[in-house]
């Protein structure tokens, strides 16, 4: 037989089944008020942290601003650095900070904190130079420590152009030192509650500042968890445990000028307090409300199980059916009202926090609507304008600014306001002085839209920044750089005649040269051609002398013969200096020709030079005109042997180098000093005595290499000797008509 349950049972039942969904929709209702509130004071606080953002952008673009001008300095354009020295002497007074110029290596140029002309270190993180020299853009670098005192601070680079031979190029970087004490001063200066954190990390995310443990912590990685938390967004709200290990709710903005991040951290016990204190009652309410239905569900069973048992045994009706279920609705219903009321307190007081909070910003945040109407605005803007009431809603705001500056701001605004694109203007405005007179200061306004499922903006949020400071400081920049503009075309003026007398100078001083290179030249010639003429002249005084002697006069003949052929030699060599010689240029075979020049020069060269040949019989053939090449070789020799008074070793080698056949001319001579060497190729220039050498032998040799297609080198070192290099080209049958023609 089933078994049957009894009433008080059923009743039981039905208060636990009721219970269930009302539970659970609390649960429900309780966990979306949860998010609701943590994600509305998220908002909030992103808002501070954007707004902190917005701040630091505009301390940075003060600098940048600043470094662009500089830039541009005509005097920097001119390369003239002392002037330039003072021009950035007085924007570093300006702005409390140091600049610096550098080349694109890292070397510092000028440096404001160290006297005109000291000696500079290089910059302490070259690659933010070379990032600005690659991208030619200005850029903040991170934290890193000062090139002068090891400090820790950022830099902001801006790069300097100048027209180079492949278009614009970087000359130099301008950097200014952004000082990291204006940072926490910045953050502290926001008030925020005392277990809140807000703090500044770079694009590695090293700590710039911090309101807690500054000093401990500047330098360091942020948390990994915020660091994560950076690469998902410009602006979030997420859990992040801090790294006191606290567990809190971070805003993070991240600005896309400097690459900087800004985050505020709020224990997660302050976020959750107002819910706990809400849920905390409710949830005892809760547990109460149903141990109390579920007794009074017993009592009830109790009473209505009486009556129907004693019925049941009886067969008689209740005397007293009375139920108190209505009082105890009621009683629970003003309870929960109770704890309503007290959460809508709470709550009221975080908003008057947050509120306090955006009023200690240096921003002043302001709302519009779609119409671009004003909706809210700061009271330190009626403050600084004296409006009140109606006046600082609608477009009451327009009769505040300059009469010059109204119409164009109206028109930015309207603009912005069609379109959807972001606000970004700069006006006067009137500012109320405390005699009850009129002052204007230069305000900047940003706003951004908030757009709806169509794309149109429904709603604008914007701040106001007082920039009077900055925009005065521009202006006496201006004044400044007028002055130095005075200055320096002076300075032109004087430069230009200084260089015009210095080309006037050195016109004389070529024109004088020229003159030098012609008499020796002509001296040259006579000594030698003198010579020539002795020699015949002699010849033929002996001739006459003894007419009929045949065996004397055919060696005094042979010997004028001799005297001519020097002569036409002379004549040869000054028409290779004047013109290129014709040349008969064919294949050559470097390898029997050092062999059999080895033969001649060990007769000609005398018992103290000892001749030396290392060249591989499989050689390809060269392309020369081998008569030449041979004079060549011999001029070598013999400038070989002067170099070794003393004797010594004369090396002619040959090998394969960059496509060509290599022909080297090695001696253990004294060598040539540096000023000699680069003076050898000139003709006529020798350090033998006079009438030992002509100074035409390396002259010679090097018009012969080029002719030829090919180059010559020279390597000497004083005490070593001396090595000269002819690379000749190959024999190619293609190469042949063409050699012929350049001859």
């Amino acid at each position: 037989m089933r078994k049957r349950l009894r009433i008080r049972t059923y009743l039981l039942i039905l208060v636990l089944v009721s219970a269930v969904p009302f539970i659970g929709f609390s649960a429900l209702l309780v966990t979306r008020t949860a998010m609701s509130q943590t994600q509305a004071f998220g908002r909030d606080v992103v808002a501070v942290a954007r707004a902190l953002s917005l701040a630091i952008d505009s301390r940075a673009s003060v600098y940048q601003a600043t470094l662009e001008v500089l830039a541009r300095s005509r005097a920097l354009a001119a390369d003239d650095l002392p002037a330039f020295y003072v021009e950035i002497h007085e924007a570093a007074a300006l702005l409390d900070s140091r600049i610096a110029l550098s080349l694109p290596d890292g070397q510092q140029v000028l440096n404001t904190a160290r006297p005109l002309g000291a000696a500079l270190p290089w910059r302490a993180r070259p690659d933010q130079v070379a990032s600005v020299v690659a991208t030619a853009r200005p850029a903040v670098s991170g934290l890193t420590p000062g090139s002068l005192d090891g400090q820790p601070l950022v830099t902001i680079d801006v790069p300097v152009m100048r027209e180079g031979p492949d278009g614009p190029e970087v000359r130099y970087a301008l950097s200014s030192a952004l000082k990291l004490g204006p940072l926490e001063a910045l953050l502290q200066s926001q008030r925020l509650p005392p277990d809140w954190v807000a703090a500044i990390v770079d694009r590695q995310g090293l700590f710039l500042a911090r309101t807690r443990d500054n000093a401990a912590r500047l330098g360091t990685l942020a948390s990994a968890e915020w660091r994560a938390q950076m690469q998902t967004g410009p602006e979030t709200w997420s859990r992040v445990t801090t790294l006191d290990g606290v567990v809190t709710y971070t805003a993070s903005v991240t600005s896309a000028a400097t690459g900087w991040s800004v985050g505020i951290a709020v224990p997660r016990a302050v976020v959750w307090a107002p819910l706990l204190r809400t849920l905390g009652p409710l949830a005892g309410a809760g547990t109460l409300l149903t141990l109390l239905a579920a007794g009074l569900a017993v009592l009830v069973a109790r009473r209505i199980a009486r009556p129907v048992t004693a019925l049941a045994r009886q067969g008689a009706a209740p005397e007293d059916l009375d139920l108190a279920e209505a009082q105890e609705v009621a009683a629970t219903l003003h309870a929960a009202d109770q704890e309503r009321r007290t959460a809508e307190a709470v709550l009221r007081d975080r908003e008057a926090e947050l509120r306090v909070a955006r009023e200690l910003s240096p921003l002043a945040p302001w709302t519009a609507d779609a119409e671009g109407r004003l909706l809210a605005v700061s009271d330190r803007v009626s403050n600084v304008t004296g409006t009140t009431g109606e006046a600082r809603w609608g477009t009451g705001w327009l009769n505040t600014l300059h009469p010059e500056d109204r119409t164009g701001t109206l028109a930015v605004w309207q603009r912005s306001v069609e379109t959807g694109q972001d606000y970004d203007h700069s006006f006067r405005i009137r500012q109320r002085s405390g005699a009850g007179g009129e002052d204007w200061r230069w305000m900047r306004a940003r706003a951004a839209p908030l757009l709806g499922a169509d794309g149109r903006p429904i709603r604008w949020y914007g701040t106001t920044e007082d920039v009077d400071d900055r925009v005065r400081s521009r202006l006496a920049l201006q004044v400044s750089e007028a002055r130095l503009r005075v200055l320096t075309e002076d300075l032109e003026a004087q430069v230009l005649a200084e260089v015009a007398a210095r080309e006037a100078a050195q016109a004389a001083l070529h024109q004088s040269q020229r003159m030098e290179a012609l008499g020796k030249l002509a001296s040259g010639v006579a000594h030698d051609f003198n010579n020539v003429l002795q020699a015949v002249g002699g010849s033929l005084s002996l001739i006459l002398r003894a007419p009929a002697d045949t065996a004397r006069v055919q060696r005094v003949a042979a010997l004028a013969r001799d005297a001519v052929a020097r002569g036409s030699a002379i004549t040869g060599r000054m028409l290779s200096l004047a013109r290129r010689a014709d040349l008969h240029a064919g294949p050559v075979d470097a390898s029997a020709l050092l062999t059999d020049l080895q033969v001649v020069l060990d007769h000609t060269l005398g018992g103290g030079v000892r001749v030396e040949v290392d060249a591989p019989p499989s050689l390809p053939p060269l392309l020369a005109d081998r008569g030449q090449l041979e004079t060549v070789l011999i001029n070598l020799a013999t400038n070989a042997r002067d170099a070794m008074p003393r004797g010594g070793t004369f090396l002619l080698s040959a090998g394969l180098e960059d496509g060509g056949i290599r022909i080297e001319a090695a001696d253990t001579g004294e060598g040539m000093p540096p000023d000699v060497l680069a003076r050898a190729r000139e003709p006529f220039f020798t350090t033998k005595p006079a009438g030992v050498g002509t100074g035409l032998g390396l002259a010679l040799a090097h018009g012969f290499a080029e002719q030829s297609g090919g180059t010559l080198r020279i390597d000497s070192t004083p005490g070593h000797g001396t090595v000269v290099t002819l690379i000749l080209p190959l024999a190619d049958a293609a190469r042949l008509p063409a050699l012929h023609d350049a001859g």
